[in-house]
């Protein structure tokens, strides 16, 4: 039932041995058909295999698949489904992880968004993952943002953020190694906020993070470029209103516009001025 993963020449850098990864991973190609007439050989096979290689974990991907045949609307039928492969699990004394997908319609966000009845019911713990940011370079590499919900009665509800590279030497050679970096972002609120900054909006202090990362002389895009990779993308429109808040409370200074010129925007430190603390008064809220 299972096979043995081979590794693509990944190169690690968290001291891991591919090889050593690769002797405790087994795949199967084929999920188990969980509500099929013949549910309890698959269900068989799958103990067979944990005592035969006992694991930590057990990742089910994807469940429509193995669902297949219940209804995916009627929470008693897919109660049924799950209990019976967490039963397996339990007994092998490894945890269950169910992979699952979100409704087309986009209405809700995170757990709510999860289709059908009896995932988001069954679960302990519930962890959605949405892309906030997807972008692709001429070199080859690639940048992707996540941000991740964690939901459950076992845990406090959890929000964060993950940027994940990609690099490959060669893009048109499928088995040229991929060099991977996975980072855990820093929260939504920027740290070390001054008290100007403090009394701006979410979208505004975004911004102004980014300008003030960037440097001087950005322009609209580049901002938008930035935030993006951040994590949180946001309209031209939305981010020149917010520099046009910003230059108003003394946090930004913007070159000459018209004539069809584009304008430049460079940060401004809250005292570069003589302003005192209360700059930012009155340049806030807005809509992000």
């Amino acid at each position: 039932m299972g096979h043995r993963a081979k590794d693509r020449g990944h190169r690690h850098r968290q001291g891991v041995d591919p090889e050593q990864l690769a002797d405790r991973l087994r795949l199967c190609f084929r999920v188990p058909r969980l509500a099929a007439p013949g549910a309890g050989s698959e269900l068989a096979g799958i103990q067979a295999e944990l005592e035969a290689h006992p694991a930590a974990l057990v990742v089910l991907d994807p469940l429509y698949l193995a669902a297949a045949g219940a209804s995916g609307s009627n929470l008693y039928d897919m109660g049924a489904v799950l209990q019976a492969i967490q039963g397996v699990c339990q007994a092998a004394e490894c945890a269950l992880l169910v992979v699952t997908h979100w409704n087309k319609t986009g209405d809700g966000r995170g757990a709510d968004r999860i289709s059908g009845a009896g995932p988001a019911a069954w679960a302990r713990v519930i962890c959605s993952v949405a892309v906030h940011y997807r972008g692709s370079y001429p070199d080859g590499a690639s940048t992707v943002v996540l941000g991740v919900e964690l939901i459950g009665g076992e845990i406090a509800d959890t929000r964060f953020r993950i940027r994940r590279r990609i690099h490959t030497d060669d893009p048109a050679d499928l088995g040229s190694p991929l060099s991977y970096a996975v980072e855990v972002l820093a929260d939504d609120d920027p740290e070390d906020l001054d008290p100007a900054a403090a009394a701006l909006s979410k979208s505004r202090q975004w911004v102004l993070a980014e300008l003030r990362a960037g440097g001087e002389l950005q322009t609209v895009k580049q901002l938008g470029d930035r935030l993006a990779q951040a994590g949180h993308p946001l309209k031209p429109r939305t981010i020149q209103t917010a520099l046009g808040e910003l230059e108003g409370a003394g946090l930004a200074a913007g070159s000459e516009g018209g004539n069809g010129r584009a304008r430049y925007w460079s940060p401004i430190a809250p005292d570069a001025d003589g302003r005192d603390d209360d700059a930012g008064d009155g340049g806030g809220e807005g809509t992000p």
